[in-house]
Parts: C-alpha cells; structure tokens; sequence
C-alpha cells in the first residue's frame, strides 16, 4: 500500500519560513525545493517505490508545505529511505553541502568554479545554484 511520511520544510535545526508571513508561498515552496534536494544529496536518490514530493496541508492561517516521502510498504527500500528521510537526514543546510563524502571539490564558504563533473555527478553550476541558494536562505531573516 502507498503511503507517507512528512519530513519538514527545511532541515531541523533551521528556521523556517512561517505561514501567513509575506512572500509565504515562495519562500515556503524555495525551501521545500532545496530541502528535497539536500535530502536526495545526503541520502542518495530514492529507490523504486519511494518519492520525495512537495506536500500541502491546511492550517488556521491558510495552507503549509511540507517535503514528504512516499513509499510502497511492499517494497523494503522505499519503506527505509522514507523513514532514513525523517531520522537520518542533514540537520542544517551546510550539512547537505558537506554531505557528499567523495566530492573534494567543495570548499565551505565557497562556491565551485571549475567546468567538470563533480565526482558526486552534480553539475557544477547546480551545485553552484544550489550553494546561492542555501546563502540566501542563511542570510535572511524571519
């Protein structure tokens, strides 16, 4: 049976944009985008059967997203990965930078400049993308 399981908007120990603050929507929906793709870079790409989506619930003020992770109970990987997602994953966004153990190319607080594949198979311009867009999110203010 399909089923899911919420893993949050952002990693845990980060603050998050707050329903019904201005510019909810987008900030909310930049969040759960980066955090899908940390997710996906510190745990790996999902399985067959499981799916990390974006996720919207009602609340008194409106509407929140969520990441979650779908999965098939019938498939033992899908099941795991969705539950590593919630238990297992980056606690801060810098985290998910460092995350990939074999890519040598990152140095923190730096973006990558080189043309090549990172050995992670990342392009260098999504990790760059990736690494204004966690900047942004460290720099701002709720």
């Amino acid at each position: 049976m399909r089923d899911y399981i919420n893993i949050g908007s952002t990693p845990p120990e980060e603050d998050c944009a707050q329903v019904g603050s201005e510019d909810y929507g987008n900030k909310s929906r930049l969040e759960c985008c980066l955090y899908k793709l940390a997710l996906r870079r510190f745990l790996g790409v999902e399985p067959e059967g499981a799916l990390l989506q974006i996720k919207q619930f009602p609340h008194d003020f409106g509407y929140y997203k969520e990441v979650v992770c779908y999965y098939d109970d019938q498939l033992p990987a899908s099941v795991d990965y969705a539950f590593s997602c919630e238990s297992d994953g980056p606690l801060r966004w810098v985290d998910a930078l460092m995350g990939c153990q074999t890519c040598t190319q990152y140095i923190p607080g730096k973006p990558c400049v080189n043309n090549t594949k990172h050995p992670c198979k990342q392009q260098p311009s999504d990790f760059c993308l990736y690494y204004d867009a966690i900047s942004w999110l460290d720099e701002r203010s709720y």
